[in-house]
């Protein structure tokens, strides 16, 4: 079984445009998906402007909505 794992930007800048939003995307995916995915979190991936941001497998993701987050998740368990 595969895992997947998750940094979120907690910063100021993401937490405005809507990192809270991507978190509780998270609580609606199946419990199947749901229990491959860590979480973590981070203050910064420097890319303030863009946000929210996330990190997954080394590589940051700006602008993610709750539907994109979706895809990414299941591109990296596929």
């Amino acid at each position: 079984m595969k895992n997947v794992t998750l940094e979120f930007c907690v910063g100021t800048a993401c937490h405005m445009k809507g990192a809270p939003e991507l978190l509780a995307v998270l609580d609606l995916m199946p419990p199947e998906i749901r229990s491959q995915v860590q979480i973590s979190f981070t203050h910064c991936l420097e890319k303030c402007g863009d946000g929210p941001n996330v990190r997954i497998g080394g590589v940051v993701y700006s602008s993610v909505t709750p539907e994109r987050l979706i895809e990414l998740v299941k591109q990296q368990l596929s």
